[in-house]
């Protein structure tokens, strides 16, 4: 019997919001499909791709993470992927950013602010949001611009600049985060061009 296609997969690092982002895809209309990173890994070896890729948070450093996540990161360059947190991080290091151990995290409510030319029609330029991460992206990858910054001057989100992959270093996906929903959908249908099913 077949594996059953799923658009997005979402790929689980340990964090303890992922099923929130399953549970928020599906509510935006999307079917995702929680896998972990070995999962994901066989099934793509095999020639079963998806049509999204989102890579979750988790309590892992990079600076410690050895793996090589150049099949993902370097497969179709039409396959929109989404980094949340420690999955920015992931992107940060894998595209040439500098991913830098925090002397302090950011943990809690956070006000971010949209860079002027990338804030989104329905969104006010200041945003509440979860932060939950000690290391931080501190110099973005030179393919990618910045578009969301904290107030305490981290990176909060950076987009390809060709390419439909983005990250956020904050979590989209909890009620805690004012128009999470709101990021979620300018990635999968704005960025990602993803029809709802």
């Amino acid at each position: 019997m077949g594996i059953a296609k799923r658009q997005i997969w979402i790929v689980d690092f340990g964090s303890q919001y992922t099923q929130l982002i399953t549970r928020k895809t599906r509510e935006l209309g999307h079917s995702s499909e929680i896998l972990t990173l070995e999962e994901a890994a066989e099934r793509w070896k095999k020639g079963d791709l998806p049509e999204c890729l989102v890579l979750s948070g988790g309590p892992q450093s990079v600076s410690e993470d050895d793996y090589d996540y150049s099949m993902f990161l370097n497969g179709p360059k039409d396959l929109p992927i989404l980094g949340i947190c420690y999955g920015m991080q992931i992107m940060g290091k894998f595209y040439g950013g500098n991913v830098e151990k925090g002397i302090k995290g950011e943990y809690g409510q956070t006000t971010i602010l949209f860079k002027d030319e990338h804030q989104l029609p329905n969104c006010p330029k200041r945003l509440s949001v979860w932060m939950s991460h000690f290391d931080h992206v501190a110099v973005a990858p030179s393919d990618f611009e910045v578009i969301l910054e904290s107030d305490n001057g981290f990176i909060a989100g950076m987009k390809h600049k060709s390419r439909p992959v983005m990250g956020l270093q904050f979590h989209p996906e909890v009620e805690h985060t004012d128009h999470g929903k709101d990021l979620l959908r300018y990635f999968y249908e704005d960025i990602g061009k993803l029809e709802r099913d």
